[in-house]
């Protein structure tokens, strides 16, 4: 009885030691998947996405895929993904600049979280395994929130002259008017 058991279980045993790993595992993470940036006064700011792509032994990376971050106006944000970035021709494991995204000085500020079609915009990467030709890939989204253009902040002596210039446009306001009102009601006036 016991030996009839220990067959089919050796030999479920021996199938499953030679049958290897169905997949390999694709790791791809963001460093900082939703980065604030402030609008140029002039030119192009790039801001650089950077993070790791690691494969297993044996795969190659087979596929790159981009969306674009539109706002809620459906105005768009560009970036060439291999400006600087991740090329699947790289080696991996690979850690640094994986895409680069342009923000040009006549980009309006908001939150760039959607793609033109909807959804979030997403950075994927996909592998081969060579042995057994199955693919697998992983999409991490992200979103750029473009802030406006810093504004100066006056110094403190600067905002004491306004302040002061201001009160004295007040004074010499309120003396002229007293002074028709005055002479408004003075008797020498009405003769």
């Amino acid at each position: 009885m016991l030996r009839r058991l220990c067959t089919p279980f050796a030999m479920l045993i021996a199938v499953a030691s030679f049958a290897g790993p169905a997949r390999a595992s694709l790791l791809l993470t963001l460093d900082n998947p939703n980065p604030s940036v402030g609008v140029p006064s002039s030119g192009t700011t790039l801001l650089n996405f950077t993070g790791t792509i690691q494969i297993d032994p044996g795969n190659t990376v087979s596929s790159l895929g981009f969306d674009y971050p539109f706002n809620s106006s459906l105005q768009g944000l560009i970036g060439p993904l291999g400006a600087g970035g991740f090329a699947a021709t790289d080696t991996v494991p690979f850690v640094g600049v994986l895409f680069t995204i342009q923000v040009p000085a006549s980009t309006s500020p908001g939150l760039y979280f959607q793609r033109f079609a909807g959804g979030s915009p997403t950075f994927t990467v996909g592998e081969t395994n060579t042995l057994n030709g199955l693919s697998t890939s992983v999409s991490l989204a992200y979103s750029v929130n473009v802030t406006g253009p810093s504004l100066p902040t006056p110094e403190p002596s600067s905002l004491a002259m306004l302040i002061s210039g201001g009160l004295g446009v007040v004074i010499v306001w309120r003396r002229k008017r007293r002074l028709r009102l005055d002479i408004a009601a003075s008797p020498h006036c009405h003769q």
